[in-house]
């Protein structure tokens, strides 16, 4: 059985647009415990806890603290099977806790799924599902964020390779009659020229549907660069 855990502390400051993102600095610090039990030969259980103190730098005028208490805690497995397949499963409870009596306090279900299939050495495959609450940085109390991906990653060569991936991101505002939904599909090359250059090229659909007015739109980004290694 393996027993671990340790402390986090992050400080983010943005020095652009300060007038607005001033009230979006903030501070976390995060003390956190796991522990891996293996139940069979390719098994293992998994334990997490964690609590979060979340404080926000600065006040906007008329608003309500975002300050809060995010804790966790967790249960699931890990399994290695066969060398080609690999998977977690965790479900379990968070507790999200505002300073503001104002505010919505969150107690509910939280998930955390993954799973990478290597049917090659140069083929890979990875599907993601996430369920948690956030914190907001525009309106609501916080955002009951649900995340789903794919991703296919290929070496066709030693110097050739691509990967394909497409996200949905489901995100109910709580404390605001707001929904967003974000579908993004992304497609990238890279190739090794020599040891020191490597050209990559890209391109990024994004496709964002809210309720709230002015908010969905569409784009498409495409990206050329070269990477040179001194």
């Amino acid at each position: 059985m393996r027993i671990g855990g340790g402390v986090n502390f992050s400080d983010v400051d943005y020095r652009n647009f300060i007038v607005t993102t001033r009230f979006d600095d903030v501070s976390k610090l995060t003390f956190f415990a796991d522990a891996d039990y293996q139940a069979g030969n390719v098994t293992y259980l998994t334990f997490d806890v964690s609590t979060t103190d979340v404080q926000y730098d600065e006040l906007e005028v008329g608003e309500e603290s975002g300050d809060n208490r995010d804790s966790s805690a967790l249960v699931g497995f890990r399994w290695l099977g066969l060398g080609k397949t690999t998977a977690t499963a965790k479900v379990g409870y968070q507790y999200k806790t505002f300073e503001s009596e104002s505010r919505e306090n969150f107690s509910g279900n939280t998930v955390e799924l993954g799973a990478t299939w290597k049917p090659q050495e140069y083929s890979t495959f990875d599907i993601s599902f996430s369920r948690a609450a956030e914190d907001s940085s525009t309106v609501g109390d916080y955002i009951l964020e649900i995340n789903s991906g794919l991703a296919w990653k290929q070496s066709w060569t030693e110097d050739f390779d691509t990967s394909l991936s497409f996200s949905y991101t489901d995100e109910d505002y709580i404390g605001f009659s707001r929904n967003d939904k974000t579908k993004n599909l992304a497609l990238n090359l890279n190739y090794t020229v020599t040891r020191w250059i490597k050209l990559q090229a890209g391109y990024q659909f994004t496709d964002k549907n809210s309720t709230e007015t002015d908010i969905s739109y569409d784009k498409n980004a495409v990206n050329l660069g070269i990477v040179v290694a001194l």
